[in-house]
């Protein structure tokens, strides 16, 4: 490295710290994308004036594989996608689906009536409706 001058040298150790933050991203990518794929159903969370509705992704989950709990204004979803492969006597070539427990915890922003909550899941989403408190206006 002696033999460069002080621009080659430059443009080298440049050169090595972009491979090196290259890498680090993608295996950064990659790793947050398989925690949002496997554990973490992905949510909107949508507030008007009168609801919070929280719409979660829950594909080929059924009904009896998850609860949706309310606890000190979070709303924690949580469950397992069952594996669902009729037949496993073939050689896998690529197994991509996952079938793992999932959790979801959602900290509502405003605070809500607790007795006031609907849920329905269709499609693979479920969508859970909670009513907002009424607040005084000064």
């Amino acid at each position: 490295m002696s033999d460069l001058d002080p621009l080659d040298k430059i443009i080298l150790v440049h050169g090595f710290i972009r491979d090196n933050i290259d890498n680090f991203l993608d295996y950064t990518g990659k790793m947050k994308r398989s925690i949002n794929e496997t554990t973490i159903p992905l949510t909107d969370l949508v507030v008007s004036s009168e609801n919070i509705e929280i719409f979660a992704e829950l594909p080929g989950v059924k009904l009896e594989d998850f609860n949706v709990v309310m606890y000190d204004g979070y709303i924690i979803i949580e469950g397992y996608k069952r594996d669902d492969k009729p037949d496993k006597k073939g050689t896998f070539h690529r197994m991509e689906r996952t079938f793992t427990p999932f959790r979801r915890i959602v900290k509502l922003p405003y605070e809500v009536e607790e007795k006031n909550i609907t849920a329905n899941l269709k499609d693979g989403v479920l969508i859970i409706k909670i009513k907002r408190k009424e607040t005084e206006e000064k």
